[in-house]
């Protein structure tokens, strides 16, 4: 903080005077200025850096004799950095070259190109669209048919209860099961099985109990979900029919994986 031969407390004031003001030159200009640039994770002092360059008469001057590199030992930044020197000088042509050419240089600021960065800044932002169109999803089942695709999956309440079965996720499932225990029971609103038929396939599976024919569902709930906790079928299973034998053969044993069959 001794830089500039000034008090810690001075060059920190003058640091963030400087810093917002730069941020509002480029605000005007219609330029970005987000964040400070770094080099090597380290933040570039471009309040330093830009009295510095202005003391050796610019940036220009600063690249004809050499002096990037010297800069670099100044902001206390490692000269072993690849291209560390001609990364110091873009970045001083991205933020200060134009601030130079005003408040040191005197030159008078172009306001076509002020005009020109608000205006591609307004073009930019009408580009963005306001509001999501979901009718580019919607294809007439005549387009569908033609091109090979498949139709759209009607959801209703009894599918959502499969995609949460399916899901894997213990909470999912438990809340799937309690609200089909609730819609079992006689009341103003019960369970259509006949709209869904998989969805007994899948409370099936919550048991150990799959189709034949369904092998996928079977090795999801062996195989994917096996360390998942409360989901040790076979050993449940094993242990409560160890006394009969008979029952246990429904299973059927194929290449050491159970195959309940139904």
């Amino acid at each position: 903080m001794e830089r500039l031969h000034r008090e810690p407390q001075t060059y920190t004031r003058d640091y963030n005077a400087f810093i917002n003001g730069l941020r509002q030159f480029h605000q005007n200009r219609g330029t970005k200025f987000r964040h400070v640039p770094k080099i090597n994770g380290k933040e570039v002092d471009l309040y330093f850096l830009y009295n510095q360059v202005i003391a050796l008469g610019g940036w220009q001057r600063v690249s004809e004799i050499n002096k990037w590199e010297e800069l670099l030992g100044r902001l206390k930044i490692a000269k072993s950095c690849v291209n560390a020197a001609l990364a110091l000088r873009q970045i001083y042509i991205r933020y200060l070259d134009a601030y130079e050419k005003i408040h040191f240089h005197g030159e008078v600021p172009d306001n076509d190109q002020l005009l020109e960065n608000r205006a591609r800044k307004s073009s930019m932002l009408h580009l963005v669209p306001m509001n999501y169109n979901y009718a580019q999803h919607d294809v007439p089942d005549s387009l569908r048919k033609s091109a090979g695709l498949s139709r759209p999956v009607q959801e209703t309440e009894h599918s959502k209860l499969c995609l949460s079965l399916l899901c894997g996720l213990p909470n999912e499932q438990d809340f799937a099961v309690n609200i089909c225990t609730l819609l079992s029971n006689e009341g103003q609103h019960i369970l259509h099985l006949e709209q869904t038929p998989q969805l007994v396939n899948l409370l099936l599976a919550q048991t150990g109990i799959w189709p034949y024919y369904d092998d996928k569902l079977r090795e999801m709930y062996l195989e994917s979900w096996k360390d998942v906790d409360g989901r040790k079928m076979e050993e449940f299973w094993s242990v409560t029919l160890s006394d009969h034998p008979d029952v246990l053969e429904l299973w059927g044993r194929n290449k050491r994986k159970f195959l309940f069959i139904f």
